[in-house]
């Protein structure tokens, strides 16, 4: 029984836990506002927004895609965007219907409900209901691995209307049905730097567009009231271009305008002053000319990532200074730097510079630096060199110390030999004066100071040869 009750509260306990909600981090993209109502010929906007108020992100990507019969972009702006650095400038097709952008946010990300990515202006074209979807997206985690978190993309829906007329109390004039099959009247382009002047007029339906073709690819869709001129945005890179603009009548007539032109660049920027080697942590500092008042960016590219890009400004006479102060790995980088003036056109790309992130070196001697594994591995030679001549050194000191141990032992032993009989000659000698009677006084000095010296003879003898074999020991 008691067994039983154990079971059964272990499967209650069990199914509370599949009950229980599992929190995870997750973000989701979502459009504002999600619905609303506007007129024919309106121009309103919606912006592009993420959450995550779990865990900071850094990166996003998408695709949204419109109802292109009913809606257009006008443009795309990017006021007071979490974005830093665009991967992939936010670029539209009107004739497709599509808005495609991809960006990324700094250190530390962007952490919470409301992350402005972009903003659409739309006009509307046409009544009906209007559908805007996500059709492709991401948002990365600010972990390190970049882990794709989004776990919704919410769309939006709008109602395009015609604007109610207040009715007349006079009868409406019948309407003649008119087919429109003329198309705009002919007009040329003219290119100004990065601005597009034309213009032209339609006598039957009514100018409806102008599109914007660059090398063979939409680049932007315009109304008639947005002209002239047109300004580039975003800005072209420097190159050549050719160019076609399509005036579309109301009744979808069309007329081109073409023309080739070249982009130049609005000057160059070059990097006067740029280590080529730091240690791990150090700042970086960099040094450069370029034309006056210009905005750089410098891109700073680890090898196998993505450039991460800071920023400075030009002073009057076109030199900037910059100092990177956020620690850079280990490893090998390229910098280089590109200006931006105040239309938005670019400058051509500085050369770019490699740069090595390592280790403190260990020595310097002038320009020649060793670094600590060159240290290391010298340290370790001179070390095993070291080992060998010291233990060949005490091998040979040894094999000296047996030979003079043999040769003082056969030393002392001859010695010995010869002093006890130069003692045994030296007593028989002092016996015959100790048996000789009638010594005098100065025959009894000698013979005493002969056994004296004889004593003192063999203490010394003893002693030095005793200190030899205890210094060979």
């Amino acid at each position: 029984m008691e067994n039983f009750k154990e079971k059964g509260l272990i499967s209650l306990l069990f199914v509370i836990g599949l009950a229980l909600p599992v929190t995870i981090d997750a973000a989701t993209l979502y459009l504002s506002p999600s619905s609303g109502s506007y007129n024919v010929g309106q121009t309103f906007q919606v912006s592009v927004l993420v959450s995550s108020p779990g865990q900071p992100v850094n990166a996003y990507s998408g695709t949204i895609s419109f109802t292109q019969q009913n809606l257009a972009v006008v443009s795309l702006p990017q006021t007071d965007s979490i974005v830093s650095f665009w991967v992939q400038q936010p670029n539209f097709l009107n004739t497709t219907g599509q808005i495609i952008f991809e960006g990324v946010t700094f250190d530390p990300g962007f952490q919470g409900s409301s992350g402005r990515i972009l903003t659409i202006s739309f006009r509307a074209k046409a009544a009906g209901s209007v559908i805007l979807s996500f059709t492709k997206s991401a948002v990365l985690a600010h972990d390190g691995k970049g882990t794709d978190i989004l776990t919704s993309a919410s769309g939006a829906q709008y109602n395009i209307r015609v604007a109610e007329v207040e009715p007349s109390d006079l009868p409406p004039e019948p309407e003649a049905e008119l087919l429109d099959t003329d198309p705009p009247e002919p007009f040329e382009v003219v290119v100004e730097d990065d601005r597009f002047i034309f213009e032209t007029t339609d006598k039957g339906s009514g100018l409806d567009r102008y599109e914007i073709i660059l090398n063979e690819e939409l680049y932007d869709t315009v109304s008639p009231e947005d002209v002239p001129p047109y300004q580039c945005s975003p800005p072209l890179f420097p190159g050549e271009y050719s160019l076609e603009v399509k005036a579309f009548d109301k009744a979808g007539n069309f007329t081109s305008a073409f023309t080739d032109f070249e982009f130049l660049a609005s000057g160059d920027i070059t990097i006067t002053e740029i280590p080529s080697r730091i240690r791990e942590g150090d700042p970086l500092p960099i040094r450069g000319k370029t034309l006056p008042e210009l905005l750089v960016k410098i891109y700073i590219q680890r090898e196998g990532e993505q450039p991460s890009v800071a920023e400075t400004t030009a002073n009057s006479t076109g030199d900037f200074m910059f100092q990177y102060n956020k620690a850079l790995a280990e490893g090998n980088y390229l910098i280089w730097a590109q200006g931006t003036d105040k239309r938005g056109s670019l400058t051509n790309p500085s050369q770019k510079h490699s740069l090595k992130v390592g280790l403190p070196p260990f020595l310097r001697f002038g320009k020649i630096t060793i670094d600590y594994l060159a240290t290391m591995i010298a340290l370790i030679f001179l070390i095993i060199v070291a080992t060998i001549i010291i233990a060949y050194t005490w091998y040979r000191i040894s094999l000296w110390r047996k030979r003079m141990r043999k040769e003082t032992e056969e030393v002392s032993k001859r010695v010995v030999a010869a002093f006890r009989n130069l003692r045994k000659e030296v007593g028989k000698q002092i016996q015959f004066l100790d048996g000789k009677p009638g010594l005098n006084k100065d025959e009894k000095q000698v013979r005493d100071k002969l056994k004296d010296a004889l004593n003192v003879s063999e203490e010394f003898i003893t002693k030095e040869i005793e200190d030899v074999e205890r210094e060979l020991e």
